[in-house]
């Protein structure tokens, strides 16, 4: 007998309040939401569409929502966007789109759109050398601290506020990528940010945020 109700790839790293919350949600409106990771997929040329999917036997999910593409290898993330463009080709509803994933989970890449399409963002830079990066950190900080990132990552996790060359972690930490924004903000009595949220030119919400330390959002999860 088949299941009522469209199925639901939930694409997440864990199964944290983001996950419960939002399959509580899809369930009141009758839609099953099953949490996995995106690294679940594998390609199966024995199955009817070529990809194999834990929790949907062989058919395909009536929606797959992407809350995260996890970490890996060069060749593993290859794989995981190869088969969501497949997916895509083959009229699975995905959002985000897989380009638009490209684009965002690569914060250069998104950095570079952003200054090609003349938004204005922070000064940015990505670079592979550590000599170079040192030699960029000795030079912009003197104007001012700059935040390092890693290229993909989420949740405020490995943020640092670099002050002076010694600030800078080895670069194998930062998974060879050294992502630089100049920090624009006042440090008064803690950090906060704003976060504004919008859709076809509107603004839909915003909030701000307030910590002691610089990452304002990993300890309350939000």
């Amino acid at each position: 007998m088949a299941e009522a109700g469209p199925r639901i790839a939930l694409l997440v790293d864990k199964i944290e309040f983001h996950a419960k919350a939002l399959t509580r949600s899809f369930a009141k409106l009758g839609a099953r939401a099953v949490p996995m990771r995106l690294s679940a997929f594998s390609l199966d040329t024995r199955r009817p569409s070529g990809i194999a999917i834990p929790g949907f036997g062989t058919g395909l999910p009536n929606l797959i929502l992407v809350r995260a593409v996890g970490l890996g290898t060069f060749e593993s993330i290859t794989l995981r966007l190869g088969l969501l463009h497949a997916l895509k080709d083959m009229g699975v509803p995905i959002a985000n789109s897989p380009r638009a994933i490209e684009l965002c989970v690569d914060k250069a890449a998104t950095s570079f759109r952003c200054f090609n399409a003349g938004i204005p963002t922070p000064e940015t830079f990505a670079l592979e050398s550590p000599r170079q990066t040192r030699a960029l950190v000795r030079r912009e900080c003197a104007r001012g601290p700059l935040v390092l990132k890693p290229l993909f990552g989420a949740q405020g996790r490995g943020l640092k506020l670099i002050r002076q060359e010694s600030d800078l972690p080895d670069i194998a930490s930062m998974a060879g990528v050294y992502y630089l924004q100049r920090y624009i903000g006042v440090e008064r009595d803690g950090f906060s940010d704003c976060r504004v949220l919008v859709a076809g030119g509107r603004v839909l919400a915003a909030m701000t945020r307030r910590e002691q330390h610089l990452i304002t959002n990993q300890k309350l999860g939000i």
